[in-house]
């Protein structure tokens, strides 16, 4: 029906003398993130609606024209909704000094859900961009990092971290290990580099391609990236897996969809999307499968392997294969060097007995 929260925010500029003012409306949630990490699509286009100036005050059926509602009761509420929004809408419009770059009434429409994220990808582009109305969400980061001092201490970032885990142990969005095999593999194939060309990308086959993307995701941190069973494939689907590659190799991937140094970057959410397979339009599975990755994308791997590697019939969890092989290593040194060093002490032994 409307925001939970309307106030008047004042906006300065360095040498502008005039102050201009906008309102902010706000939809609080308060979500758990335990199953899904983002808002569903038709609570969010709910919130979006309810911070939307044309519909405050307005059901999800009212109509602008009251009399095309077949009932006498409905025509009656929806009417008494009008006029409710039309009241607020010019008073709004009152504003001294009010913004006009943001939109009719120089509303800043605000939803600020958490522990769920607010991604605006769900909701149809035309429910976002209302009469240039703009549309913002809560900083989730930023807003645990501003309040883990007050008491009880680091409390939303403990709510985050359950949910996360919660999420993760779900068997629907539990991504598979990789085979011990595979790894073996993969670690034989030449990695490309960011020397290839788009038209070497563009001529190399399917399977290439698809081991590059392997390559990418056990050994240079791309846990994000769509296991092989989840990951599109097929001829059909050949230019999205180049797009991939060829923008990996360019280091032109980011947790956000913004330009940097005048390149263009390609939102790693976006091409989540874009790789893992998907059967009918509404499909569940797909959409596990997408929030299950999500949940990997702030994370930086670097050369990191993190895989989970089948031994059998059983699952060995593996953080960092490397990092493993690099301690046995330092093992083996330490035991050749307390050896030698025990070698060394019994030669002074003897010496010092025949003296």
């Amino acid at each position: 029906m409307g925001p939970d929260l309307i106030f008047v925010l004042k906006l300065t500029q360095l040498h502008e003398p005039q102050a201009s003012y906008i309102w902010v409306a706000v939809q609080a949630k308060f979500c758990r993130a335990d199953k899904n990490l983002n808002l569903k699509g038709k609570e969010l286009k709910s919130a979006i609606r309810s911070v939307t100036p044309d519909r405050f005050f307005m059901n999800e059926n009212d109509k602008e024209d009251y009399q095309e509602r077949e009932k006498l009761s409905d025509q009656k509420t929806n009417r008494e909704h009008l006029e409710f929004r039309n009241r607020v809408r010019s008073a709004m419009k009152d504003l001294k000094h009010r913004e006009h770059a943001a939109g009719p009434c120089s509303v800043l429409r605000v939803v600020a859900s958490f522990p769920q994220n607010t991604n605006f990808s769900l909701v149809p582009e035309g429910q976002i961009s209302v009469d240039q109305t703009p549309l913002a969400s809560l900083n989730r980061d930023y807003l645990m990092t501003r309040l883990q001092h007050i008491s009880p201490t680091k409390y939303l970032a403990r709510k985050d971290e359950e949910d996360t885990k919660a999420r993760r142990s779900s068997p629907k969005t539990t991504i598979p290990g990789v085979k011990a095999v595979t790894i073996e593999r993969i670690q034989r194939i030449e990695p490309w580099t960011g020397q290839r060309s788009e038209s070497d990308i563009r001529a190399a086959n399917l399977k290439d391609l698809q081991d590059q993307i392997d390559y990418i995701r056990i050994f240079k941190g791309g846990k994000w990236l769509p296991p092989a069973v989840w990951r599109i494939d097929g001829r059909e689907y050949k230019d999205t897996l180049i797009e991939f590659v060829y923008g990996w190799l360019r280091g032109r991937f980011t947790t956000k969809g913004d330009d940097q140094d005048g390149q263009v970057i390609i939102d790693r959410e976006e091409m989540i999307r874009k790789l893992v397979k998907r059967g009918k339009e509404d499909d569940q599975e797909y959409e596990d499968h997408v929030l299950a990755l999500s949940d990997h994308i702030g994370e930086q791997g670097g050369e990191d392997i993190i895989a989970a590697v089948y031994s059998g019939t059983k699952d060995v969890e593996m953080e960092d294969v490397r990092s493993e092989e690099t301690t046995q290593d330092q093992e083996m040194e330490d035991v050749t060097r307390g050896a030698t060093d025990r070698r060394r002490n019994l030669k002074r032994k003897k010496r010092s007995s025949s003296n």
